[in-house]
């Protein structure tokens, strides 16, 4: 599991100074906690988590030696200057179940015609305990010809009943398109 290092910072600290020192701040909140913990992340350890979990994933979150199984629940871009403004974790409990959603990730895709398909689908919403969490779910294309489709009931996350899908299963995640 991807582990992030982060530091606790002083609540008077401005979110200005600690980017100017090369940090990102963030936070850290949960069920179980009395408040809101305030965190600092090093820019470049920043960045390498957003190149390897996108929002929604779990990860372990190392604040002063102390670990905490948490889920990247938010991240704030500041689209002007391509820089990571803030980021939010939330705490996990095994036993409680969290909203999420799973990457859809097209396996084979470039063996596909160019403008044959489409993808409609980049996520699946779903709400599961922290054990049951998923964080991709692989489409293999490879073969599929026009007019075929793949919705959220034919994929494998649909069947487990231990998670439960937060949108239509009728929805359709990808096709090809007719000739």
């Amino acid at each position: 599991m991807f582990l992030l290092q982060a530091e606790s910072r002083e609540k008077d600290t401005k979110a200005k100074q600690i980017r100017k020192r090369g940090f990102v701040p963030g936070c850290l909140y949960g069920k179980d906690m009395e408040s809101t913990q305030l965190l600092q992340i090093k820019e470049n350890d920043a960045l390498n988590l957003l190149r390897n979990k996108a929002s929604g994933n779990r990860l372990v979150l190392s604040v002063g030696g102390t670990k905490t199984n948490v889920i990247l629940r938010d991240i704030s871009n500041n689209l002007v200057k391509s820089t990571v403004e803030h980021l939010s974790f939330q705490k996990l409990n095994k036993d409680d179940a969290v909203n999420t959603a799973a990457q859809i990730v097209l396996v084979n895709k470039e063996k596909l015609p160019a403008g044959s398909w489409q993808q409609l689908l980049y996520e699946i919403p779903y709400r599961s305990v922290a054990t049951e969490m998923i964080e991709k779910v692989e489409i293999d294309v490879e073969g599929m010809g026009p007019g075929d489709s793949v919705k959220v009931s034919d994929l494998d996350i649909a069947k487990d009943q231990e998670i439960e899908i937060l949108i239509d299963q009728d929805s359709l995640v990808f096709s090809m398109l007719r000739q």
